[in-house]
């Protein structure tokens, strides 16, 4: 009896194990080749930042890449598995003369219909959470994550709570 529930409890603890790990969406794969649908200028014609802009944002230097990619995420456990995600590569740099990082809730995404998008760069290496503190002078490269509805323009907005607010428009063609 006493092996009959020895081996049950190995075998739960097992299927726990696996269930867990198979949970963590922490797996992407780029599926599709790299697309760009502008050339690297710094603003559109509202005069608004987009591809290739730097500015400064809560004693950051934040620079937008020139492109963005396509991916996808691969995680079996996620309804965004298998759907079109855009990498936006960015580049932050540290200004204070202490550890700091960009908050994530200063980070607000907008797609091509001027809807909120989900978050999803919890399923990426190098995404939101990669801005996290940083060393005085220290520069970090990650991608800004954002999933794909439809072609048209995306708005990242940069707002913090003392209402400065900064915003980047990335023109958007599959």
């Amino acid at each position: 009896m006493k092996k009959k529930l020895l081996i049950a409890l190995l075998a739960v603890s097992c299927i726990a194990a696996l269930a867990v790990t198979g949970c963590s969406g922490s797996s992407s794969s780029a599926s599709k080749s790299s697309s760009s649908s502008s050339s690297a200028s710094t603003a559109t014609a509202s005069g608004k930042l987009t591809f290739g802009s730097s500015f400064d944002f809560d004693d950051l230097t934040i620079t937008i890449g020139d492109a963005y990619e396509v991916t996808t995420i691969d995680n079996q456990f996620s309804d965004w598995s298998g759907k079109d995600i855009l990498a936006l590569p960015i580049t932050i740099k540290n200004n204070k003369d202490e550890s700091h990082g960009l908050n994530m809730f200063y980070v607000t995404s907008y797609g091509s219909a001027g809807t909120k998008l989900d978050t999803v760069y919890t399923y990426f290496d190098d995404g939101m959470s990669t801005f996290n503190d940083m060393r005085s002078g220290a520069t970090v490269e990650g991608h800004l994550y954002l999933p794909y509805d439809g072609d048209g323009d995306y708005v990242i907005e940069f707002a913090m709570l003392t209402g400065k607010k900064t915003e980047v428009e990335i023109p958007v063609a599959l």
